[in-house]
């Protein structure tokens, strides 16, 4: 629009996007069919999630402490001189080496009254980082450099696999709770500085970072895959276990049949034969798009098990297994373990929740559905009863 400025279009956008999250938020709560079951799963899961941050601030104060504690001893411990016996501070530079080096197994360590001679072979791009690594270790007053070092790995000590190094805190998949608590108390304030005092490009970069961080906190996961940084193998993964008042006879028939999925399960469109136990499925996801992909049965088990996966070029890699178990009362329990790589990873996931499919969600409702179904003979799907007579026939 002519002589709109940067802001007012930013500000404009923020207001549509925000309206459109909350549109389909209230959509998604009021839903006339399962709308007071959703919100009573909502207000569990704040009272759930209010306990998970008070019990994750608690441990990041404890992390946090114990971290200032040992930064102290070590400045302490660097200005007050230490006596160490040499076989401590033997054992203390052997810890070291394995930080160190790629092959720590072909260095010899011997101390003497503080001196600590290092013997041995090290490739020559790593001797420079042995040594200061060292000579930082307390208790060490003197180092005497024997080793001899070695352009490349020419000789049997320093062949074979070498150690893998384990990659920097904020690289890795998993951050301890003081890392948690830091990182995202400087999201939440690059998120304030940018979005609500700067307003203006600049200031929408540094808030998104703000908000990349504070998500990248929460949820505990790598959002975007590093480079050379291995990844998860079983990316998300969801397990639920269910009681059913039926023979384990009736619920394996129903859900060794994937082609009835449809007539009870909310999110599931289509399911098709398309060979010997493998089917084309069409399911739902965020946003009203739907989602399609092929499968195959790996292993069936009267009663029993039943175990899937998903084939090459899938939109959603899966796989997954279901368990059957007879209770002393007759009962079946099944317990169902599903793994699945959404098609942009964890932000892809953290983005569905938001927008009404929760993958969690889903599979609670369906169980429900499903336990209904079994148990009272009826269920309600997409605003129509369907009974089990229909299901089975």
């Amino acid at each position: 629009m002519p002589g709109t400025s940067l802001k007012q279009r930013m500000e404009r956008d923020l207001f549509f996007l925000g309206g459109l999250a909350l549109g389909a938020h209230f959509m998604y709560m009021l839903d006339p069919e399962r709308g007071h079951r959703r919100r009573a799963m909502a207000r569990d899961r704040a009272a759930w999630a209010l306990h998970k941050v008070q019990y994750t601030l608690d441990r990041s104060l404890r992390d946090l402490g114990h971290r200032v504690q040992g930064a102290a001893a070590e400045v302490i411990s660097d200005l007050v001189p230490e006596h160490v016996d040499d076989p401590v501070l033997v054992q203390r530079v052997r810890a070291r080496l394995g930080r160190a080096v790629s092959h720590p197994g072909a260095i010899e360590v011997s101390a003497r009254a503080g001196v600590v001679t290092l013997k041995g072979a090290v490739l020559e791009r790593e001797l420079h980082e042995l040594l200061w690594a060292v000579r930082a270790v307390r208790g060490v007053a003197a180092v005497d450099n024997q080793l001899t070092p070695h352009a490349a790995a020419d000789i049997p000590d320093l062949q074979g696999v070498p150690r893998s190094f384990a990659p920097s805190e904020l690289l890795r998949s998993s951050w301890k709770p003081a890392t948690r608590m830091l990182v995202g108390t400087a999201g939440l304030g690059l998120a304030a500085y940018g979005l609500l005092y700067r307003r203006d490009a600049p200031g929408a970069l540094l808030g998104f970072i703000g908000l990349g961080a504070m998500v990248r906190t929460a949820i505990n996961e790598r959002i975007i895959p590093l480079p050379g940084v291995p990844e998860r193998p079983h990316g998300i993964e969801l397990q639920k276990t269910v009681h059913f008042h039926v023979p384990v006879e009736r619920v394996f028939a129903l859900l060794a049949d994937p082609v009835k999925f449809p007539q009870f399960l909310s999110h599931v469109h289509d399911v098709r034969p398309t060979g010997e136990r493998r089917y084309h499925w069409t399911i739902s996801g965020p946003l009203n798009t739907c989602l399609s992909w092929e499968s195959e049965v790996t292993r069936l088990e009267p009663n029993k098990l039943i175990e899937w996966r998903s084939l090459p070029g899938a939109a959603i890699e899966n796989h997954g297994t279901v368990h059957f178990a007879t209770e002393s009362d007759g009962a079946t329990r099944v317990h169902i373990r599903l793994s699945y790589h959404p098609p942009t990873g964890i932000l892809a996931h953290t983005f569905a929740e938001l927008f009404g499919a929760d993958p969690r969600a889903v599979l609670d409702e369906d169980m429900v559905r499903f336990k209904s179904l079994l148990e009272q003979g009826k269920t309600h799907i997409h605003h129509h009863q369907v009974t089990l007579a229909q299901v089975a026939g």
